[in-house]
């Protein structure tokens, strides 16, 4: 069991054991009372269909399974009712045994034993993730039937019911089986799985050919280890006439489809084998009577040989029928020519170090491939930045161990707690939720009461999450998440993912504390924020090359910038707050080159305590040390932002 499912809630205190128990003692079914069959479980609003009947599996066939022949994205149709994002989604979970495992647990316990048919109580057990934990539902395996078919989802094979009884324990836990058609394929990921979901925009996204083979090496990324579940959709933009519509390609306008994988395909052999094309493989499971021929007739829907590398590192072919209703190969430049819409759910891995924090504790971690989660409260928007918006709950991270050139890339969502958990239940709606990133200097480790730096905002949204994808290069930032509407608090989640070493945890501290040496040694007054942007000139004595680095100190405070390898005009970027007892000290700034044995000193140079704010960097030539009385200045300059505050709350 993964670090999530280790602790499990209990949707309405139903628990699976305790109900099962009591159905063997007293020889009956179970019957859920808490969510009883009829139009009430079906519907949002007050309608009926008479003949409509709720029907145990054994009354439908003569030999039922929770599950025949394994899982497979082939396995589920619509039906009636069915919702096609949660087909979609569903699909897409099937073709992963181990995350399947996690929404249908105990399988094997739950199956129908046909040598022990009096062990069978009807009753079965499904989880999902909810706001940062995983909740167990129980249902009864009363389930709609119209016309002697399954009113909703249901399976290929007429004897197998996960599906559906998946699908009854979902439409529990939203309120009602209408209430998934209100639900984006995204969304109903999420839940199955508790990954970061990333809605990817082509029309923004795909500009050109080098961008459309880039979001291809991106959802074949190896930090996702084929790990990423996706969805598409094709978008409508006129009227709802067009939806349910196959369009030039076979494909139906509205319809959600899963996408069972992406690969790259050799076009042949010899020569044409230095030619590939991209390719996605969807899953169509509608099958309603508009969409009953849903073949795709673009470009390679016949017989399509793929190359795969097995175990052994041997490529194998493996022949791929793809003109069928159901499975299709597409060619990645008509997706993203077309109004597709993905959805790309990152299913983070469980043996990636995983960590949930609780409402009042913050841990500090230090970690390869960690999510870190935090549950707080918010509120306050930006559009008065000093009153209310700092006073948001901030989060520090340190972005370490990046590749020259290359950033880590860094994955967030802010989720909001939901309001309409329970559709049925008339709650206020979600509020417009964003988050700002601001990177601040290195030693911060107290709450910004001024917005001092530039801040990369996330546009807000009204949508369950907000989620953004960045690469940052190294250093230490906060976010501080948000409402839009001022004074409106809301319960959030906030998760952040990074390849490498990430640091976490809250600014809760306003200030430096006082201990019991303050009344001794003093206690600050003030504070001063410094950024070295850059230097020029910075060669030794021989004018040679070397690996940089500046030393930031004040009222023995040092602060250390990182290493630049074989620069003399260094783009630091690298600041440090002080917060300062006496304001006639100065900031140094000493300029080194790294050495094995012992660092070259190259420089230093001060600004005053006392200097006011300046808009534009302050030049600091560099000298000699302890030569203030006859200077002897080197040839090196460093470029300088300063900012101060009479209280060390200002800044």
């Amino acid at each position: 069991m993964d670090f999530y499912q280790s602790q499990v809630d209990y949707y309405m205190e139903q628990k699976f054991a305790d109900i099962r128990k009591h159905c063997l003692s007293s020889g009956e079914y179970f019957e859920d009372t808490e969510f009883p069959p009829g139009d009430d479980a079906l519907f949002l609003k007050e309608k009926s269909i008479p003949e409509l009947k709720w029907r145990r599996p054994n009354m439908l066939c003569n030999e039922p399974h929770l599950i025949v022949g394994g899982t497979s994205s082939m396995d589920l149709t619509t039906g009636e009712f069915g919702s096609p994002a949660f087909v979609a989604a569903c699909s897409v979970l099937a073709n992963h045994e181990d995350f399947w495992k996690r929404v249908v647990p105990d399988a094997m316990t739950q199956e129908w034993n046909p040598m022990k048919p009096m062990t069978y109580t009807g009753v079965f057990k499904f989880r999902f993730w909810r706001f940062g934990r995983w909740t167990e539902v129980v249902v009864d395996d009363r389930l709609p039937v119209l016309d002697d078919q399954l009113f909703g989802i249901r399976s290929t094979e007429k004897n197998e019911f996960w599906s559906a009884l998946l699908e009854k324990a979902y439409a529990k836990l939203v309120g009602c089986y209408e209430a998934l058609h209100n639900m984006d394929s995204g969304e109903i990921l999420q839940d199955l799985t508790g990954g970061i979901i990333e809605p990817i925009n082509l029309r923004e996204t795909v500009t050109d050919s080098q961008s459309k083979d880039d979001l291809f090496e991106d959802i074949c990324d190896s930090r996702m280890s084929g790990r990423a579940l996706l969805t598409c959709w094709i978008l409508l933009f006129l009227t709802d006439k067009e939806a349910e519509t196959k369009g030039e390609l076979g494909l139906v306008s509205g319809n959600v489809y899963a996408v069972n994988a992406v690969r790259e395909i050799k076009l042949g052999t010899g020569l044409l084998s230095f030619f590939n094309i991209n390719v996605i493989n969807i899953t169509s499971n509608n099958t309603r009577d508009t969409w009953k021929v849903t073949s795709y007739k673009g470009a390679w829907y016949y017989n399509v040989v793929c190359e795969k590398k097995t175990a052994g590192g041997c490529l194998e072919k493996n022949p791929v029928n793809c003109h069928t209703k159901t499975n299709t190969y597409v060619i990645l430049s008509v997706t993203c020519n077309k109004t597709y819409e993905p959805v790309l759910c990152d299913s983070l891995n469980s043996v990636w170090l995983i960590h949930i924090v609780t409402h009042k504790q913050i841990l500090l971690l230090s970690c390869h491939k960690i999510i870190q989660d935090i549950y707080k409260k918010f509120g306050r928007c930006k559009n008065n930045l000093q009153d209310t918006f700092m006073q948001n709950p901030q989060f520090r991270f340190d972005v370490t161990d990046t590749k020259v050139g290359n950033p880590p890339t860094i994955m967030i969502q802010l989720q909001q707690s939901e309001s309409q958990i329970h559709r049925r239940v008339k709650q206020n709606p979600n509020g417009s939720i964003g988050f700002h990133i601001a990177r601040v200097e290195i030693n911060r480790q107290y709450k910004m009461h001024q917005p001092i730096f530039k801040w990369t905002a996330h546009p807000f949204t009204k949508d369950r999450s907000a989620f953004a994808k960045l690469n940052l290069p190294e250093g230490r930032y906060v976010i501080i998440p948000s409402m839009e509407e001022q004074g409106i608090n809301r319960d959030f989640l906030l998760r952040v993912f990074c390849e490498t070493n990430l640091t976490f945890c809250e600014l809760n501290g306003e200030y430096p504390p006082k201990t019991c040496m303050s009344g001794l040694t003093g206690y600050p007054s003030s504070a001063i924020s410094v950024n070295v942007v850059n230097g020029v000139r910075l060669f030794n004595e021989e004018n040679e090359l070397g690996n940089v680095y500046v030393k930031m100190t004040c009222e023995g405070v040092t602060v250390r910038s990182k290493t630049f390898r074989e620069n003399s005009e260094p783009y630091f970027d690298a600041g440090a707050i002080f917060y300062r007892k006496e304001n006639r000290y100065p900031v140094v700034f000493a300029v080194y080159h790294e050495n094995r044995v012992c660092d070259e000193f190259i420089g230093q140079g001060t600004v005053s305590g006392n200097v006011e704010f300046q808009k534009q960097p302050v030049e600091v030539p560099l000298f000699a040390k302890n030569s203030w009385k006859a200077p002897k200045r080197f040839p090196g300059t460093l470029y300088v932002n300063v900012q101060t505050a009479d209280s060390i709350k200002g800044l």
